[in-house]
């Protein structure tokens, strides 16, 4: 169920890769070994001619996230959904199916970002906290 959310991904333009995230990816320090060149481009340096992800069988946990994301508060973590996005066909049309797809998230790529979350906490927080307006989804399983 949560794979089909994707399918406007596909018929989309990459903005998020071209404009938003080409330069503001989390990386774990193995991430950063295998994608050498994923900050510091827009779009995305792996954003192929096609509009499609080079690496997306790999990507970063940041982007398997994407377009959610995850902020703390009162020492808990919260999904978010940044407001910026409204140019995004999977936030318009299919914002009613979000919870598959968390709970999918929460399920194959928390046990993995588990070890840097507070990492990816300090980073996000520098980064977004203050400059984009976001809203809560809900709190974060770690679990």
């Amino acid at each position: 169920m949560a794979k089909k959310l994707w399918k406007n991904c596909i018929r989309c333009d990459a903005e998020c890769c071209k404009r938003y995230t080409g330069n503001t990816v989390f990386t774990t320090s193995e991430e950063r070994k295998m994608f050498p060149r994923i900050n510091g481009s827009r779009p995305c340096y792996y954003l192929g001619k096609d509009n499609l992800c080079t690496i997306h069988n790999d990507r970063p946990l940041d982007c398997r996230m994407h377009p959610f994301d995850i902020i703390s508060k009162s020492n808990k973590y919260y999904w978010v959904i940044w407001n910026d996005y409204e140019k995004c066909p999977l936030l318009r049309e299919e914002g009613d199916h979000f919870e598959d797809y968390l709970k999918e998230i929460e399920k194959n790529v928390m046990p993995k970002l588990k070890n840097y979350i507070k990492d990816f906490d300090k980073w996000k927080d520098e980064e977004y906290k203050e400059k984009y307006k976001y809203e809560i989804l809900r709190e974060v399983k770690l679990d």
